[in-house]
């Protein structure tokens, strides 16, 4: 969403032009959330109930969470806190670890974790984890959602509609193939602008 949100693309009229309405307004919906007011109130209030959801009811669905908004969390606090503390009440010079530094970096670490669902594979990546109970819940949640955002058949198959399956091989080719783009963009930091121009000219 936030590439999405960038000017590079927006500025690209003949994208957005030709977007059916429906995804428009998804499109809207979604930057209301992930916008960056009050350093990002919406979208953290939205996760934190989530999370509290998730806890309660063991659902399991997964999501991509801003990976930035965490970095920036924890840079923030490990940055921003010192290792130990000085103990004034007692004579002696003793140092006290700062243990709540510690629980606010677990905390943000078991939160990025919860946003995790092991893969339902019985291959090179693990066994399988699910059970009835658990397939059932995400089922019903995400024929909901499904419903709700698109005009697809709510009685398709839970496993036509979440079932998360390793591909070793393509998450190497993915990875490598964002590694030499960097490597690119590192060579020239204005290609991002170029190759935005050259879709769509300044003068237009």
């Amino acid at each position: 969403m936030t590439s999405l949100q960038s000017f590079l693309i927006s500025r690209i009229a003949k994208i957005w032009d030709d977007l059916p309405q429906k995804y428009k307004d998804l499109f809207h919906y979604l930057s209301s959330i992930i916008h960056p007011e009050k350093n990002y109130h919406v979208y953290r209030s939205k996760l934190k109930e989530y999370l509290d959801s998730n806890l309660d009811e063991d659902l399991d669905i997964p999501i991509v969470p801003y990976l930035s908004l965490f970095l920036q969390d924890l840079t923030f606090v490990v940055d921003g806190n010192p290792n130990y503390r000085t103990n004034t009440k007692s004579f002696l010079e003793q140092r006290l670890i700062n243990i709540d530094k510690y629980f606010k970096i677990t905390r943000i670490i078991s939160d990025l974790q919860s946003l995790q669902v092991a893969y339902k594979d019985i291959g090179e990546l693990g066994n399988v984890y699910n059970n009835a109970r658990t397939d059932m819940v995400r089922s019903t949640t995400i024929k909901k959602l499904r419903t709700q955002l698109t005009d697809v058949d709510a009685d398709l198959s839970f496993a036509d509609m979440f079932d998360i399956h390793g591909v070793p091989c393509l998450q190497e080719l993915i990875m490598l193939e964002v590694w030499k783009v960097k490597q690119v963009n590192a060579k020239e930091e204005d290609r991002s602008w170029k190759l935005s121009c050259q879709i769509q000219p300044r003068d237009e």
